[in-house]
């Protein structure tokens, strides 16, 4: 079965705000044929392993709804390990990205310092594993820790920061 077909994004803005969002798939949706008539056990397994983006995300959703179609509600501690597997990954994804991907479509090599922290990234442990990644993360994106960044408050700082171009981040 081939997997052909593109994914597109349309935002409508209007006055200034975000009105709608249409998302349009010309993929096959081959998710249902490979998942129709499993346990719950089996499609929380699989799923990852058909989905290449966001894997994880589209885990925790699967057993999410898996336990909504069998009548069962999550409990407190099972909602927040989702949104932390799911933040945990949106960090990888987003770092991944950023420091391996920028530097490259500029013709630049990765610096170590990168690399470093998309490894930390990686690993997709406790919160204060992602702190710490989050942290290593913004130094190598930014150049500067987070919270020093979001003080930029005009076009004209952000723009300073952009053409001072410390990071690979701020030339692309």
């Amino acid at each position: 079965m081939a997997l052909e077909g593109e994914l597109r994004v349309s935002l409508r803005i209007a006055g200034g705000r975000l009105t709608q969002v249409l998302v349009q798939s010309t993929r096959p949706d081959i998710a249902q044929q490979l998942l129709q008539g499993r346990t719950r056990t089996e499609v929380v397994a699989a799923v990852p392993q058909i989905f290449a983006l966001c894997g994880r995300s589209q885990a925790t959703a699967s057993a999410l709804a898996c336990d909504a179609a069998a009548g069962l509600l999550p409990s407190a501690e099972t909602l927040a390990l989702a949104r932390q597997a799911v933040a945990a990954e949106l960090l990888r994804e987003a770092a991944w990205h950023t420091l391996l991907q920028w530097p490259r479509w500029l013709g630049e090599t990765p610096q170590p310092d990168a690399l470093a922290a998309a490894r930390l990234a990686t690993t997709l442990g406790g919160a204060a594993l992602q702190a710490d990644a989050a942290t290593a993360i913004a130094e190598a994106v930014l150049g500067q820790p987070a919270a020093q960044w979001l003080t930029l408050d005009s076009p004209a700082a952000l723009h300073a920061w952009a053409q001072a171009g410390h990071t690979a981040s701020a030339r692309f």
